[in-house]
């Protein structure tokens, strides 16, 4: 049954005299939308969280290894070429996405380090504060 019927059989009188039986499926048809997509958002933001962790880390670990690197350039085109072998059609592993995620890190890691926290454990809470749900939030 389509939105279209179900209003039509809510404007019915029902054969007890009312329509409070069509009318509560179109409130409850409404409320499972409305969650539905709630839900979706709420999957969306989780998954753009844990990219961005993993584009974190990722970054982390490239510009630990790039400055080790004697490669240059090449080590971004065989990083990428390495990380497809099991996928080839990933995004998000171009060498261009992938010198991306080291100015990730190294962008916010300068900006975390300058932050005077009482509490060095804390860092975990700015990242879950600002870093994930800023990001993640924007393109949810």
């Amino acid at each position: 049954m389509n939105d279209r019927n179900i209003k039509k059989e809510a404007r019915k009188p029902a054969k007890n005299g009312g329509s409070s039986s069509a009318q509560s499926y179109i409130a409850w048809i409404a409320d499972l939308k409305r969650r539905y997509r709630a839900t979706q958002i709420k999957a969306a933001i989780a998954v753009n969280s844990a990219l961005i962790e993993f584009y974190w880390n990722l970054g982390k670990d490239i510009s630990e290894r790039y400055a080790k690197s004697q490669l240059g350039n090449e080590f971004y085109r065989r990083l990428s070429a390495d990380l497809k072998t099991d996928s080839p059609n990933a995004g998000g592993l171009s060498p261009t996405n992938l010198k991306y995620s080291g100015y990730f890190f190294k962008l916010y890691s300068r900006l975390i380090s300058g932050l005077q926290l009482a509490d060095p454990g804390s860092t975990t809470a700015f990242w879950r504060n600002t870093i994930l749900r800023n990001w993640a939030c924007q393109w949810a």
